[in-house]
């Protein structure tokens, strides 16, 4: 058959060097018609030059394409795009590079959505890629859009890997991917994070805690806030006004006496500083409970200011 000779292979290439010089003249429109017809035969399982559709874009093309993700005109951007998910199983290693690459977050989150779309083993290659010889700034590029993954239990995973790296800035933009999955496998990790060595982790970790509404997170912040009768350096003080910020609003009424034993301590325990009890009181505000209303009634006679 001609498609099993050498003339075929021939016209392999006669169509690589088109479809590149269409690429790199703009003309999208018929590169994407050209590969159409090599994918059409791949589909039908008809023998290409060998690692053709591999091979067929050369990189700087594959750069311009890429580029052209977010050109200003649609056609020209829906045409890249179209391009680019025809040969998604060839080229997904140029998209994680590019994301990890590149600056503009529009571009990261389009390349995502492309390899969103395969299957498992070009998912766990991405992700994979967090544990290569990159840089900070490029893994938190990769951690800004790994919440578009829809494999969220391989995301956890990966993101697990991550809680002991050594960079507080990757540990806190791990925080920022899982208060956007808000998954019941996400907040063991955030609880984790509540011990972070880094005062910034640890309060980040108490705020996104406020808003999970679990009995986990209950139980966490409780303890945190709980009567202490050392004396507290500053970031400790800090740490447990945001925990009382966070206990507020989860609205437990379970959560009232303890906060009343912040706001108005009985003489056997060392009063917490005013900030704290400030804290205390706002996070009493958020209850809508009848004892609440009642501390905060005689909160408004105590001498000190919250």
């Amino acid at each position: 058959k001609e498609k099993d000779s050498e003339t075929y292979n021939n016209l392999g290439t006669c169509l690589k060097e088109e479809i590149n010089q269409d690429i790199l003249e703009g003309d999208y429109e018929n590169a994407s018609k050209l590969i159409g017809i090599f994918k059409r035969h791949e589909l039908i399982g008809e023998k290409l030059p060998e690692d053709f559709l591999n091979n067929v874009i050369e990189a700087e093309n594959i750069q311009l394409l890429i580029d052209d993700l977010v050109n200003e005109k649609i056609e020209i951007r829906d045409r890249a795009f179209e391009i680019l998910v025809k040969l998604k199983d060839k080229l997904y290693p140029h998209f994680v590079k590019a994301i990890a690459n590149t600056e503009n977050l529009r571009k990261r989150k389009m390349l995502v959505s492309i390899i969103n779309n395969q299957e498992e083993k070009v998912i766990l290659e991405f992700l994979n890629y967090f544990g290569g010889k990159i840089s900070i700034t490029e893994t938190i590029r990769l951690l800004e859009v790994v919440d578009s993954l829809q494999k969220h239990s391989l995301v956890i995973n990966k993101l697990s890997s991550l809680l002991s790296h050594y960079d507080f800035r990757i540990r806190r933009e791990v925080l920022k991917v899982i208060e956007k999955l808000k998954t019941a496998e996400s907040l063991d990790l955030l609880l984790q994070l509540t011990q972070d060595s880094n005062i910034y982790v640890k309060q980040e970790a108490i705020r996104i805690l406020g808003d999970s509404n679990c009995e986990e997170a209950y139980s966490a912040l409780m303890s945190i806030i709980k009567p202490k009768f050392q004396f507290m350096k500053e970031e400790e003080e800090n740490i447990q006004i945001e925990a009382c910020l966070a206990l507020g609003k989860l609205k437990n009424a379970k959560s009232i006496p303890l906060f009343k034993k912040i706001v108005f301590p009985p003489l056997w325990l060392r009063s917490k500083s005013e900030r704290i009890r400030g804290a205390a009181i706002q996070a009493l505000s958020n209850i809508e409970n009848d004892e609440a209303k009642k501390i905060l009634l005689k909160a408004k006679r105590d001498k000190n200011k919250y």
